[in-house]
C-alpha cells in the first residue's frame, strides 16, 4: 500500500508539472502544439520505462534471493519448522504454502503499477484544452479518436508490464527456483527416515510381545540403552538447516522424536519394574501365607498330611528360592541405573528380603518338630481306623455272597437294583480306603490290599454282564415272538442266538455254577434247537395242502398267513412237539416244489413252441409242407420222459391231474405229428404222379 501511495504521489506531481507547463504552450502555433504533444508522449513513455525497470529490478531481486547468481548465494527468506504429525515428517508451513506466498508477492509487485494511469489519458480528462492539444491533428490515432468524439484509450502500464516477456521469464525463473528447492526439501525429509521405527512401531503391541517372549535382563538393558543413545543422537542433530532461501528449524521434530525415545524407555523399564515388583511381592506373599498355614495345629490326619506335604515341598523349594534373589536384585539394579523411581513399599520389601527369608527357614525347622509330635498322637487313631476298615471289607464280602442275584427267578429289574446297591457299598469302602491313604503315607505304612474286595468287585462285574445279556435276550425274544411269523428274519435270529450263546459260554468259565447262568444257557440252547422248526415253517415251498396236513396232525385250526400267527403262537399251538413231522413235511414240500416248477417249465415251453413249415414248390400253388421235425421230436421226447418220471414219483397224487393232462397231451401231439408227416409223404408221392402227367390230368374228373 505504501508503494502504491508513493506511485500515486509521484504521478500527481508529474501531472501538476505538466499542467503548469501547458500554460506556456496552449496559445502557441501548431508547431508549438506538436512539440507539446511530443513532450507528453515522451514523458508518458519515460514513466512507463521507469515503472518497468522498477518492477523488473524488484522481481530480479526476488529471483536472486531465491536462486542466487554467479556472485551471491540464495538469501534466507523463510523459516519453516519440520514437524512429526500423524505419523509423518513434514514442513510447517508446507512448500505449497510458500509457493503460493511467493506467487502472490510476485503478482503484487506487478499489480502495484496499476494505480498509475497513462499520462495522456489523465491530462485529457483534467482539461478540455489539454484534450485538444494532446490530440494530434495529423496523428492517425488522434484523428480516429476525434472522429468518434471520444478520448483515446491507451494500454495501461499494468497490462504492458504484466505481459512483458522479460517479466514472464523472471517469474518462470522464480517458480523454477521454488520447484528445485521443494525437491531438495523433500530429499532432506528422507534424512530422518533412519528414526522412523521409533514412531511407526505400535508400542503397546510390541511391549505385549516383549512380555510374552520372557526376555532376559540383558535384553532390557541393551534395548533401553539403545533408545537412550538414539535419543542422544537426535539431540545432537543441528537445530537449523538451510536449503537455498529456506531455513529449516528442527526443534519441534527433535522434541517429538526425543519424546518417543523417552516413551520407549518408560515402556520397557515399566515392564521390567512390573515383573520385578510381581516377583518380589510373590516371594513375600509366599513366606507370609505358608507361615500362617504351617503354624496351624493339625486337627485330623488329612490336615496333618497336607501340612507335611506343604512342608516337604517348601523344603525342596528353598534352594531355588535363594537362587531367585540375585536375578531379582539385578533387576532393581538395572532400574536404579536408569533412574527409575520405585515405591517405598518395594524398597522396604527388597531391603528386608534376606531377613524375611531367614525367618521363614527358622519357621520351617520349628514346624517340622511340631509335626513330628502330632504324628505320634495321631498314629494310634490311624491304627484303629485301619482295623475298622478291614472289618468293613470282610463284612461287605459276606453280604455280597449272600445278596448277589444268582437266581434267575429274581428278575432283571430287581437284579440290577441289588447290583447297584452293592456297588454303592463298594464305593463307600474305596472312599474310606482313600481317606486312610494320607495317614498311611505319613507313617510309611503300605495301603492294605484285600483279596475279598477284589473278588467282590469281580463278581459284581460278572453279575452285571450275565444280567445284561439276560435283559438283551429278553428284549430280542419279545421282538421276535410278538412279530408276524411271516416277517421274521431267520438269518438274523440265528446270528443273534449264536452271539448270545458265545457270550454266555465265555462267562461260564467263571460263573458256570450260578443258577442265572445255567438258566440263560438252557434258554438259548432251547431256542437254537427250535431254529430248524422255525426254518421249516418259514419254507416258501409250503402250500395250503401242507398247512392242512399240519392242522390235521395237531388237530387244531390256524391261519399261517394271519397277523396273529406269531412265534409265540407257534409254541402255544404245540408245533414244537411235532417238529419231526414238520421237518418231513418241509422236505416233501421241497421235492413237490421241484415237480411244480418242472410242470410250469413244460407249460411255458409248449406255449412258445413253433413248427417249421415252408412253401412247397411254386408259391403260386399255395402248398405248404412241414420242413423239419428234429427239434420238435427232441422236445417231445424230453418232456415225455420227464412226465413219466413225475408219474413214477410218490408225490404223483398231489399233481395227478396236471401230470395226466400232460401225459395225454404229449401222446396226442406225437400221434398228430406222425399222422401229418404220413399224409404229407403220401401226398407228395401221388402229387408227382398225377400232377406231372398231362394224360392222367385229362382222365381225372374235374
Amino acid at each position: 500500500d505504501s508503494v502504491k501511495s508513493s506511485f500515486t504521489e509521484r504521478h500527481q506531481s508529474i501531472k501538476e508539472t505538466m499542467v503548469e507547463m501547458f500554460q506556456n504552450f496552449k496559445d502557441g502555433s501548431s508547431e508549438v502544439q506538436r512539440e507539446w504533444r511530443a513532450l507528453v508522449t515522451q514523458t508518458d513513455r519515460n514513466v512507463e520505462l521507469a515503472l518497468r525497470q522498477t518492477v523488473k529490478r524488484s522481481l530480479q531481486e526476488l529471483s536472486r534471493a531465491i536462486n542466487g547468481d554467479a556472485k551471491t548465494e540464495p538469501q534466507t527468506l523463510f523459516r519453516v519448522n519440520i514437524v512429526l504429525e500423524n505419523g509423518r515428517v513434514d514442513y510447517r508451513p508446507t512448500m505449497i504454502n510458500l509457493t503460493h506466498v511467493v506467487n502472490v508477492v510476485a503478482k503484487e509487485m506487478i499489480s502495484t503499477v496499476s494505480v498509475v494511469p497513462r499520462l495522456r489519458e489523465v491530462l485529457s480528462t483534467e482539461d478540455k484544452g489539454l484534450e485538444v492539444s494532446t490530440r494530434a491533428a495529423g496523428d492517425e490515432e488522434g484523428a480516429a479518436t476525434a472522429a468518434e468524439g471520444k478520448a483515446e484509450k491507451y494500454p495501461s502500464f499494468y497490462s504492458i508490464i504484466y505481459n512483458d516477456m522479460d517479466m514472464l521469464k523472471i517469474l518462470v525463473s522464480i517458480m523454477n527456483g521454488m520447484s528445485s528447492t521443494a525437491t531438495e526439501l523433500q530429499k532432506y525429509l528422507s534424512y530422518w527416515d533412519k528414526h522412523k521405527p521409533i514412531w511407526e512401531m505400535d508400542k503397546e503391541s510390541y511391549i505385549r510381545r516383549y512380555a510374552k517372549a520372557n526376555r532376559t535382563l540383558k535384553n532390557y538393558d541393551t534395548d533401553v540403552t539403545k533408545y537412550r543413545e538414539q535419543q542422544a543422537d537426535i539431540q545432537g542433530e543441528q537445530i537449523t538447516h538451510t536449503i537455498n532461501f529456506i531455513q529449516i528449524d528442527c526443534t519441534l521434530l527433535k522434541t517429538a522424536l526425543s519424546n518417543h525415545c523417552t516413551q520407549w524407555q518408560n515402556k520397557l523399564l515399566g515392564l521390567l519394574n512390573s515383573n520385578a515388583q510381581r516377583e518380589l511381592f510373590r516371594l513375600h506373599d509366599k513366606f507370609e501365607s505358608n507361615t500362617t498355614t504351617l503354624r496351624t495345629k493339625p486337627l485330623s490326619l488329612d490336615h496333618l498330611s497336607a501340612l507335611i506335604n506343604t512342608l516337604k515341598t517348601l523344603q525342596k523349594e528353598c534352594p531355588s528360592i535363594e537362587e531367585s534373589f540375585q536375578p531379582l536384585e539385578e533387576k532393581y539394579q538395572v532400574l536404579q541405573k536408569f533412574d527409575v523411581q520405585t515405591t517405598d513399599e518395594e524398597n522396604l520389601k527388597l531391603t528386608t528380603l534376606h531377613e524375611t527369608y531367614e525367618t521363614f527357614k527358622e519357621m520351617l525347622v520349628e514346624t517340622e518338630k511340631s509335626l513330628e509330635k502330632s504324628k505320634v498322637t495321631m498314629k494310634r487313631d490311624l491304627e484303629a481306623n485301619l482295623e475298622s476298615y478291614s472289618a468293613g471289607v470282610f463284612d461287605l464280602r459276606s453280604a455280597a455272597l449272600e445278596e448277589m442275584p444268582k437266581d434267575s427267578e429274581i428278575g432283571v429289574t430287581k437284579a440290577f437294583e441289588i447290583i447297584k446297591s452293592l456297588r454303592g457299598r463298594v464305593e463307600g469302602v474305596h472312599s474310606r480306603q482313600k481317606a486312610l491313604k494320607n495317614g498311611l503315607d505319613i507313617f510309611g505304612i503300605e495301603s492294605p490290599d484285600h483279596k475279598e474286595l477284589r473278588d467282590t468287585e469281580e463278581d459284581l462285574d460278572l453279575m452285571d454282564q450275565i444280567w445284561s445279556i439276560t435283559k438283551e435276550w429278553s428284549d430280542a425274544w419279545d421282538g421276535w415272538k410278538n412279530g408276524m411269523f411271516g416277517d421274521l428274519d431267520v438269518s438274523e435270529m440265528e446270528n443273534a442266538a449264536g452271539q448270545y450263546n458265545k457270550s454266555v459260554k465265555k462267562l461260564g468259565r467263571k460263573i458256570g455254577k450260578w443258577p442265572v447262568h445255567s438258566a440263560m444257557t438252557a434258554t438259548i440252547n432251547q431256542f437254537i434247537s427250535t431254529m430248524p422248526l422255525i426254518m421249516d415253517l418259514k419254507n416258501p415251498a409250503l402250500r395250503a395242502r401242507h398247512w392242512e396236513a399240519l392242522m390235521k396232525e395237531i388237530n387244531k385250526e390256524f391261519d399261517p398267513h394271519s397277523p396273529e400267527f406269531t412265534l409265540e403262537q407257534v409254541f402255544a399251538l404245540g408245533l414244537h412237539a411235532v417238529a419231526e413231522f414238520i421237518g418231513d413235511l418241509s422236505a416233501n414240500a421241497n421235492k413237490e416244489l421241484a415237480i411244480e416248477q418242472n410242470l410250469a417249465s413244460i407249460t411255458e415251453r409248449w406255449d412258445d413252441i413253433n413248427i417249421d413249415v415252408a412253401v412247397y414248390k411254386d408259391p403260386s400253388f399255395g402248398y405248404f409242407k412241414v420242413r423239419s421235425t428234429e427239434d420238435l421230436y427232441q422236445v417231445l421226447e424230453d418232456d415225455s420222459v420227464q412226465v413219466s418220471t413225475m408219474k413214477a414219483s410218490k408225490f404223483y397224487l398231489s399233481f395227478k391231474e396236471q401230470i395226466d393232462y400232460w401225459e395225454n397231451l404229449l401222446s396226442l401231439i406225437s400221434e398228430i405229428i406222425d399222422t401229418i408227416l404220413t399224409v404229407q409223404r403220401k401226398w407228395m408221392y401221388l402229387e408227382s404222379i398225377f400232377m406231372a402227367s398231362e394224360d392222367i390230368k385229362k382222365a381225372m374228373p374235374d
